[in-house]
């Protein structure tokens, strides 16, 4: 963080918030009075009327999209009315708004056109909401024994609702014949605007009327009975109670109407704080960031701030005059302003707003080990300044390896590369919170430094339209996904929109397509029919059928998927984990029914985020109800049936649907996944440590092998003898000594072996690749289908690597025909990939899953195949066989010498087994994790892990491939070019196996209907396919160890 050196104030520790009962007088008006909320009120009567509840309410013309400081003095007092029992009514004047109140003015107002006016109604209605939200939560965090269930709910009303429709002459039929015009030209504002250069219109001068006449209204239907506002609304409001005393007459019990003033928020210096004084503090925070409200309250005068405290606050007056008898005795420490800005940053943006406030002001204020002690972290930081405009965001790329000077003029800080150097020089240039010497300093940034990955929230503004999404069904026990609009027995809507999905989504079989389900930001839904459906006889026995093996559906809401919610029983606070998708019904297994889910209620989670909201959790709670009347059942019966299934019979079925949004400040935005994701970390750590140890082992027998045979073998030829003496030596010796004139022979098949390798080095690659993405959270759960995206871009970019080593190996092993070589290897894996795939798509296809590849997507796969791997391939097998051959260090026999007879662990079978033992061993608890992500549509991101185990399994291949080629060398045995290719991805062989377990034990077990053949052949071959894949990666590790192992040991033989 760069900044320039500013003025600040001594900093102190916070006094502990004292959690109190509720010291408020029994009378509102008294509580107000005491904290100098009361400039004047109608009649003292009013003391009387509010010892019982009433409706109280205060009006907020929108001017402008966000309210201000001013505003929020006016609504304190309204919400002491809440506080204390009454039904308090914020009244937005989208009516009144379009007009302008003179009060307190000079000039008339500019008009609003309609699309700004309603701009500022939505943005004043959410905030107002928000406010008395918050405000609500405030005060029962500080007064524990305030019962929430004695707070009526707060009633935003709209004043256009009642002048709609409402005709010129009625309106002055029913108010302007009890308006005196004398008494209208009386009010200040109307006098002293007539005394003015300008004047005022007719307009503004009907305001008043307009204003009473919203009194008089929310009096007679909403019985409100007292009215507040600033002190400049003194006319405004007594024109709303004598507007009521004429119309229900004086005497009457009817016309108790009073009016409250407040007064206007000052400084003790008289400056007025206001949007017309031209310095507002917006409650909004993409205009006024909760670190400026902060601020602004921190720097408050010593005379104001006992005020402000009495007034933007709820705690106790005693505890207020605790606080300032503090500060008066440590003027220095700041203690009663540093609590007043915490109480009103928290009321106006929640704990998170004082949380963002605190990590600001010391990135701004405070120096490098304040920071290292407050542990902010890189979301705390976005969090803090995302809204701010203030805040210059910049690539990366952009500020790696350059000076503070280049930063500072990146950054508009300094304007030029000298100013930041006189700066420097004068100690004003900060870097996280050191100061700056030498503007020439290039610090050093890593990954840390930065915040974000790239991926922006979705913001809502309230009352819009958020989309859902529906995509498939799947089931954990069943590998056959089919479209959700594929089922006969779910609506469809007339028209269906299809966004364009990556070749990811498309493999993992999702069809993702609009809906008609009506969500609308922040307006609940009771219930709402979707529609009225047939179901055939055969849709309602797939229906059924589909429930039996525990098909679940997956519709989205901004990219997140709809979760089944559990709480973790083991947890004090009963937090939240999420399973992606929700049943489609339930099945009773002990009388074979199922049920279907026709009605669900969705709780929509988001969090606030300037004027807007973020989506910050989606979830799903089904329910069956027997319910074909078309319309919406009473949700509260107990009486209530379950809709029966599976039969065969004609069954008629109402959809319905229920939706709430709830605001829940827990989690962000940027941590919404993290209750998707469940944290294994225990169980990782022991499969680490698990095969640490054997790595431990292995690496003692390579090292036995090493230093003492190998060690003592070579001795022979260290000796100073001569050269008869040193034939002679060897032709007494046996093992791999014997075998120097044919360990280097060109294998058999060598035009087989070098392709083979050659797209082993690309799988490996694509691997290694597409891991390290994952690790640096490029491939988050929110790019779906990414994963499989990336793996198939990066196969086919590396087709480049595959050409030149397969080239490469083809030459040094005496090859010719270098295209027919660059062929083979762009051809020989996919190939077989291909026809393994298509062999299974023709079932999948007869089944109507979609799983199943359309032929678009196989067309797109055999252009990129062409257009991309295959030349990238040719290009890399010519400049592989234009490079020299591997010089090898011993000279090959014209005539092969002969095998002779091998021991039976050397075997292929035994051989294959034993070596593929210990590296399965390292991988057998992640490979679990790695099957649950594919098969039960669990969200794989432990990358970090994956990369721990993934180098731990290349060390324990490469030893065990060493192991086993030296003693088959020492059996004399020559022939090792394929037998380490095979040693290497022996493993597979148990990974194959264990990947059948995992399909009996995991995905089978106690499911009816799951031993077709469709879905156990789904299971096998893309479980031939995985295991091809990994025996590629793993064998390669295996050949190259093998390669440079007999390589360095023939190197050390002295033979002429």
């Amino acid at each position: 963080m760069l900044r320039r050196a500013v003025g600040g104030y001594k900093r102190g520790s916070f006094s502990q918030l004292w959690l109190h009962r509720r010291c408020i007088h029994t009378n509102v008006i008294d509580t107000l009075r005491a904290r100098h909320f009361v400039q004047a009120v109608t009649s003292e009567a009013i003391t009387k009327r509010v010892e019982t509840p009433i409706a109280v309410y205060c009006g907020v013309d929108p001017t402008a999209s966000s309210l201000h400081l001013g505003n929020m003095v006016t609504l304190m007092g309204l919400l002491h009315f809440s506080l204390a029992g009454h039904q308090a009514i914020p009244l937005v004047g989208n009516a009144t708004g379009s007009i302008g109140d003179p009060s307190g003015r000079n000039t008339e107002r500019i008009a609003l056109d309609h699309k700004e006016l309603a701009k500022n109604v939505a943005g004043i209605e959410a905030q107002l909401i928000r406010f008395f939200d918050r405000g609500t939560q405030y005060a029962l965090s500080r007064i524990p024994n305030l019962d929430p269930s004695s707070l009526k709910p707060v009633r935003v009303l709209h004043n256009a609702d009642w002048y709609t429709g409402l005709g010129v002459l009625d309106f002055l039929g029913a108010v302007g014949r009890h308006a005196r015009v004398g008494t209208m030209m009386a009010r200040d504002s109307v006098k002293s605007r007539l005394q003015s250069v300008h004047g005022i219109s007719f307009t503004e001068f009907s305001y008043q009327l307009l204003q009473a006449y919203d009194f008089w209204h929310l009096y007679h239907f909403h019985k409100c009975h007292v009215q507040i506002g600033g002190s400049d609304q003194w006319g405004n409001i007594t024109a709303g109670t004598d507007l009521i005393h004429r119309m229900h007459g004086p005497q009457s019990d009817k016309s108790e109407a009073f009016g409250l003033t407040i007064p206007l928020l000052t400084t003790a210096s008289g400056e007025k704080f206001g949007k017309s004084a031209g310095n507002a503090i917006w409650l909004d925070e993409t205009r006024t960031s909760p670190f400026d409200i902060y601020q602004f309250f921190v720097k408050t005068a010593d005379a104001d701030v006992e005020r402000f405290l009495k007034m933007f606050t709820l705690l106790p007056l005693p505890r207020i005059a605790q606080i300032i008898d503090e500060h008066a005795r440590a003027p220095h420490s700041f203690i009663a302003q540093k609590l007043l800005a915490t109480e009103v940053t928290e009321l106006i943006h929640g704990p998170q707003g004082v949380q963002q406030a605190l990590c600001a002001t010391q990135v701004l204020f405070g120096n490098r080990q304040t920071l290292e002690e407050h542990k902010f972290t890189s979301d705390d930081f976005d969090a803090a300044f995302g809204c701010d405009q203030r805040m210059v965001k910049v690539a990366s790329a952009s500020v790696v390896g350059k000076s503070v000077a280049d930063i500072a003029v990146l950054l508009g800080s300094c304007k030029s590369k000298s100013e930041a150097t006189r700066l420097a020089k004068g100690g004003g240039l900060y870097w996280n919170g050191s100061v700056v010497v030498d503007s020439k300093w290039v610090p050093s940034v890593e990954k840390g430094d930065f915040v974000g990955d790239g991926t922006v929230g979705v913001t809502f503004a309230p009352g819009t339209r958020v989309p859902l999404q529906v995509n498939r069904v799947f089931s954990e026990h069943v590998p056959l996904p089919y479209a959700y609009y594929d089922l006969p027995f779910v609506c469809t809507p007339h028209e269906i929109h299809r966004p364009w999905l990556n070749i990811g989504e498309v493999l993992r079989g999702d069809r993702i397509a609009s809906s008609d389900y009506e969500l609308t930001m922040g307006r609940n839904t009771t219930c709402q029919v979707l529609c009225t459906k047939t179901l055939s006889r055969a849709a309602n026995e797939e229906a059924g059928r589909l429930i039996a093996q525990d098909y679940m559906a997956e519709w989205l809401v901004d990219k997140l998927p709809s979760a089944t919610v559990y709480l973790r029983p083991l947890d004090k606070q009963r937090s939240k984990t999420y399973d992606p998708g929700f049943r489609i019904g339930d099945y009773d297994a002990s009388l074979k029914r199922a049920y279907l889910n026709n009605h669900v209620t969705l709780h929509i989670l988001y969090e606030t985020h300037g004027t807007g909201r973020r989506i910050v959790g989606f979830e799903a709670y089904p329910r069956s109800i027997k319910n074909s009347s078309g319309k919406c059942p009473d949700l509260d019966s107990p009486t209530l049936e379950p809709l029966l299934v599976g039969t065969n019979e004609e069954t008629l079925v109402t959809y319905s649907y229920s939706v709430r949004w709830i605001e829940d400040s827990t989690v962000h935005w940027a941590h919404r996944w993290d209750r998707y994701l469940r944290t294994t970390a225990q169980v990782h750590w022991y499969a680490i440590f698990n095969s640490f140890i054997i790595i431990l082992l292995l690496s003692g027998v390579v090292a036995v092998i090493l230093m003492r045979m190998l060690n003592r073998d070579l001795a022979i030829f260290a000796r100073d003898v001569n050269e008869e003496e040193l034939r002679d030596d060897i032709e007494e010796t046996s093992g791999w000594k014997l075998l120097h004139g044919d360990v280097f022979r060109a294998p058999e098949y060598g035009g087989l072996l070098a392709p083979l390798l050659g797209t082993t080095v690309q799988v490996m690659y694509t691997a290694i690749a597409t891991v390290v993405l994952g690790t640096l959270g490029i491939l988050s759960p929110s790019y779906r289908g990414g994963l499989l995206t990336t793996g198939i871009v990066m196969f086919m970019l590396m087709g480049s690597a595959s050409g030149y080593y397969s080239g490469h190996l083809y030459r040094t092993w005496g090859g010719k025909n270098w295209f027919k070589n660059a062929l083979m290897t762009a051809i020989l894996v996919p190939l077989l990939l291909v026809a393994i795939e298509m062999v299974l798509n023709a079932f999948l296809w007869y089944r109507s899953s979609s799983a199943a590849m359309p032929f678009s997507t196989l067309v797109l796969l055999f252009v990129l195949w062409t257009f991309i791997e295959l030349p990238l391939t040719m290009l890399g097998a010519w400049f592989g066989f234009r490079r020299q051959p591997y010089s090898e260090p011993m000279r090959t026999n014209a005539i092969p010498r002969p095998v002779p007879p091998q021991p039976k662990y050397l075997g292929w079978p035994i051989s294959i087994l034993l070596a593929g033992s210990l590296p399965f061993s390292v991988i057998f608890i992640e490979m679990f994790y790695v099957l649950k992500s594919i098969w039960q549509d669990a969200f794989y991101y432990e990358y970090g892990f994956t990369v721990i185990i993934g180098v731990i399994l290349a060390v324990t291949v490469c030893e065990t491939t060493v192991i086993m080629v030296w003693l088959l060398l020492n059996s004399g045995h020559h022939k090792w070019w394929w037998r380490s290719f095979a040693y290497g991805a022996s493993s597979s062989i148990y990974f194959f196996l264990y990947s059948l377990v995992f399909y009996y034990t995991r995905l089978r077990a106690g499911m009816p209907d799951t031993n077709g053949l469709v879905p156990a052949l789904t299971f096998v071959l893309h479980s031939l396919l995985f295991t091809i894949v990994y025996a590629l990666c793993t064998g390669s590790m295996g050949f190259f160890a093998a390669y440079f192992f007999i390589r360095r040991i023939y190197s050390m033989v002295k033979l002429s």
